[in-house]
């Protein structure tokens, strides 16, 4: 059952919500942020993002063992970076600009690769001290752990972003854009987009939906080398940030299409794990659909990822 916790009203057209929190929420009006607290209604902060773009999603991540998160805004070809701070006792926020990247294309989707949990295994030193050196066997133990810790501390900051052309791209919010981009066959323009990310020991599993204006839904599932996330990076961005064209480019094609709107597909979402998929169109109608498992195709795809990579390298 769902009943109305709070209800805000506001003059200008509501593009984005972010939830911080239990007691915060982002929300952007245009191209105007607002930090609003639920519990009073009283608005933490108040400002202008740009004078020339509207902000159309967020990503938000609480950095551990730290006073402030890190909150991504994407409003059509540029990503703003923040440190977010907030302090509910004495009704202070404090939003710092880090850094600002801009694509040749829109941008639908934006989301951080590490998932809460697995950014605590490094925040947390109890997760690789406990018996140190009781006996060799804890100790080689250590050691792996530290490994994959190091490993996670590279990766925590890394965004993956899904665009309207079809193409994935990953971008690290301090070092700049990663020289690996993903293209989907066919496809020269998405209407929405949403990303899922499967964790497991040496890769993430990627899976990807895309609505269209023409109808369709489509599906795209691929693997990431966690060592590969690290390894084609581009050493600079230029002096504007603007990201580079110049990439290594691997095309993927769908595995499944879900058809049975009759319009534009305006918002695409996974939910259960990919389990189900729900997608809401302009012909006024909302579907939930159930994802069929393709998973020789999965396996094809990322063989021939592989041997893409493995050519790139030995043309080096």
């Amino acid at each position: 059952m769902l009943s109305i916790y709070k209800r805000i009203c506001c003059n200008n057209a509501l593009r984005s919500i972010c939830i911080i929190n239990k007691f915060v929420i982002c929300v952007s009006f245009g191209n105007i942020i607002k930090i609003i607290n639920v519990r009073n209604i009283n608005i933490l902060a108040d400002f202008v993002v740009s004078s020339s773009s509207h902000i159309y999603g967020f990503c938000y991540k609480k950095e551990n063992n730290k006073k402030y998160g890190i909150l991504i805004a994407h409003g059509v070809h540029k990503i703003y970076i923040y440190k977010l701070y907030i302090n509910l006792t004495n009704e202070k926020c404090l939003l710092k600009l880090l850094k600002k990247y801009c694509t040749n294309k829109w941008i639908l989707k934006t989301t951080f690769f590490l998932k809460k949990e697995d950014d605590m295994l490094f925040s947390n030193p109890m997760s690789s001290t406990y018996e140190r050196h009781k006996n060799e066997k804890t100790h080689n133990i250590d050691k792996i752990n530290n490994i994959e810790n190091k490993d996670l501390q590279k990766i925590k900051n890394i965004l993956i972003i899904s665009l309207s052309n079809g193409s994935i791209l990953l971008l690290d919010i301090y070092k700049g854009i990663s020289s690996l981009k993903y293209k989907f066959i066919g496809i020269h323009l998405l209407y929405s987009s949403d990303i899922f990310i499967k964790h497991q020991k040496k890769c993430y599993n990627i899976y990807v939906v895309g609505g269209t204006p023409f109808n369709k839904i489509l599906l795209w599932s691929f693997k990431i080398n966690k060592k590969d996330i690290t390894k084609y990076w581009c050493a600079q961005t230029n002096k504007n940030n603007n990201i580079n064209n110049n990439k290594i480019i691997i095309p993927i094609k769908h595995f499944e299409e879900l058809c049975g709107h009759r319009g534009i597909i305006f918002k695409v979402k996974f939910f259960k794990s990919t389990k189900y998929i729900c997608s809401v169109s302009d012909d006024r109608e909302g579907r939930v659909w159930y994802r069929m498992k393709n998973e020789e195709y999965i396996k094809k795809t990322n063989k021939r990822i592989l041997e893409k990579k493995k050519k790139y390298i030995s043309n080096e």
